[in-house]
């Protein structure tokens, strides 16, 4: 039993843990597998330009900052293959809220794939410079939005949370006209 999949401590949203030691099995053979599908939602610094997209690009860990991870043939060590797809919700003057769907579970992933294409996530202390803040919201805009499990059964369950206060809040200040 335990903790099936892991989020950043600053991301907030679906997390599932097994009660018991079979459905823990069960799980982790999924994850592995790549049976189950999570849904992340990201406000980013800049305008995405398409409305869908794929990033495709390996990851690995920072030659700078052992604590990262980037994805780019500097990466110290073995590059691991990571797929993003991503689909924008909403457009703002200066950010995007996107939908994020990771084919793979690289650590960090969806916050260095979007730095390599440089929008970075709003707030991510480790990804994003500084600057890029807003005073709405003191983590980082990344929200586990949904995430679907398949069941020993053959059926599928899917859980979503809500956005967290937050969250909403940095979206409303967004809309808002300059």
């Amino acid at each position: 039993a335990g903790i099936l999949h892991r989020l950043d401590r600053e991301t907030s949203g679906v997390l599932a843990v097994a009660q018991t030691n079979e459905a823990f099995e069960w799980f982790t053979c999924a994850f592995r597998e790549r049976t189950t599908a999570k849904v992340y939602r990201a406000i980013v610094s800049g305008v995405v330009k398409p409305d869908d997209g794929v990033i495709d690009l390996p990851i690995g860990r920072s030659r700078k900052d052992p604590r990262r991870r980037v994805a780019s043939l500097k990466a110290q060590g073995e590059l691991r293959p990571a797929v993003t797809r991503f689909h924008v919700l909403e457009r703002f003057a200066k950010h995007t809220y996107l939908e994020l769907k990771p084919e793979t579970g690289r650590t960090h992933q969806l916050r260095a794939h979007l730095k390599a294409i440089h929008h970075p996530i709003l707030g991510d202390q480790l990804y994003a410079p500084k600057e890029l803040t807003v005073p709405t919201i003191s983590r980082t805009a990344l929200h586990a939005y949904s995430l679907t499990l398949p069941l020993i059964n053959g059926e599928k369950i899917s859980f979503t949370a809500p956005l967290p206060e937050d969250f909403s809040q940095t979206l409303d200040y967004l809309r808002k006209p300059c």
